[in-house]
């Protein structure tokens, strides 16, 4: 009996021993060894594969779904083929598409093996913000076609842009001779100062005066003009007190060209009036003001 009982001990060790070296001849494991690089017109992630196997081994990758959606906003989503495979150093091995494996590299050396890769999301300004995620399936295929496999999720973030340009950064106002004989006197812009704005997200912009003078001589006043069709402009009949407090100039949708992949420039026309003592003349010299003009984004 007690013989019987070693033997059935002795089978069962070489069994769970056999077994575990048949589950260590074909392994790989795929991680990432540093955050997202974003680049001018990229988002690289750089990737370590360890491997092992026996005899003839391929390693293979694809992905597992037909685009890279937005996760904050699932109804956007970027083609699959704008994802690549690639050599840590740049040198592209393959783009993604649907059903397509990519052969990364084959050969014949036993045991543990390493490798750098990178995956590469081309990126364009018109991708709306958010975080994405594509899942790719690394495979390792032995020889008598013993397989491991490894599934990796590329994660990464789109930011919001926001810019706002001018047609003239610097906006010279000379009083009419006329006018500087006269108390109370106000002087308008010759030509109206263009402002463009460009954005991946809905928008509003404003403007404030910064009173770094401290100059109570005069008073500056803003008035909105008009802008593009597509802008929703804070359009008064009055000129709108210039103070330290924002006021708001004008509303919009995101500036995203689909056709074109960027974003566009939405142009909306601003008025300035400097006004005068209503009891003294304007006193000779010149004066220096900056108004600040801020973007808010809204979801």
């Amino acid at each position: 009996m007690n013989l019987l009982l070693k033997r059935i001990s002795y089978i069962a060790i070489v069994l769970i021993f056999l077994l575990q070296i048949e589950a260590q001849a074909t392994s790989l494991r795929v991680e990432k060894f540093s955050m997202p690089i974003k680049l001018a017109n990229k988002i690289s992630q750089p990737l370590s594969l360890s491997f092992s196997a026996d005899g003839n081994w391929r390693l293979l990758a694809q992905v597992l779904d037909s685009r890279i959606t937005n996760q904050d906003n699932p109804s956007y989503s970027i083609p699959i083929t704008r994802l690549e495979l690639a050599q840590l150093g740049g040198t592209p091995i393959s783009n993604f598409d649907t059903g397509k494996i990519i052969e990364i590299k084959s050969g014949d050396v036993n045991g543990t093996n390493n490798m750098n890769l990178a995956l590469n999301m081309i990126n364009f300004d018109s991708d709306r913000p958010g975080n994405y995620v594509a899942d790719v399936k690394f495979t390792l295929i032995g020889e008598d076609s013993t397989v491991a496999e490894d599934i990796y999720s590329f994660r990464f973030t789109k930011d919001e842009i926001a810019s706002i340009d001018f047609s003239n950064r610097v906006t010279r106002l000379s009083f009419d001779k006329d006018k500087m004989l006269q108390k109370g006197s106000t002087q308008n812009l010759l030509s109206p100062v263009g402002v463009y704005v460009s954005c991946n997200k809905d928008w509003k912009l404003f403007a404030r005066r910064i009173s770094g003078t401290k100059d109570t001589t005069l008073d500056y006043f803003i008035k909105v003009l008009g802008g593009d069709q597509s802008v929703n402009c804070n359009v008064t009949s009055e000129y709108i007190h210039m103070t330290e407090s924002p006021v708001l100039v004008a509303t919009g949708k995101c500036t995203i060209n689909d056709s074109m992949n960027c974003l566009d420039k939405k142009l909306i026309n601003i008025d300035y009036q400097v006004k005068g003592p209503a009891d003294k003349f304007i006193p000779a010299g010149s004066r220096s003001e900056e108004f600040e003009y801020s973007l808010e984004t809204q979801d």
